[in-house]
């Protein structure tokens, strides 16, 4: 799968607020995400809230925090698969919590 293939089911899960099955680094995980962006290494990067699946810290729930929120390097992500589960926005998501420049990617939407 390239990143564009990956690039446009991530924006179309964002646009309709999608759940996502997806591999990383050969792990499967589910997630919501939430917006794409760019670092400042100019690597595009994922938001994604996981709510299922491998993760070497561990998930936690319930999660009033948003610390199930992770970044994924889209270079390191396989087989997105857009899921009919429907989300709503996090609360604790916020665009400028850190150095990611969200305004650069093609998807501005959160």
């Amino acid at each position: 799968m390239t990143n564009r293939q990956k690039r446009f089911a991530l924006n179309e899960a964002i646009s309709k607020l999608q759940s996502v099955q997806f591999t990383y680094q050969n792990e499967s995980r589910v997630g919501n995400p939430h917006a794409i962006g760019f670092t400042t290494e100019n690597n595009e990067v994922v938001r994604i809230y996981q709510t299922e699946g491998h993760s070497s810290s561990g998930l936690s729930f319930p999660d009033r925090k948003g610390v199930n929120f992770r970044l994924f390097d889209l270079s390191h992500l396989d087989k997105v698969e857009i899921l009919t589960d429907v989300f709503k926005v996090h609360k604790a998501f916020k665009k400028d919590d850190d150095a990611i420049d969200w305004n650069k990617a093609p998807n501005k939407q959160v």
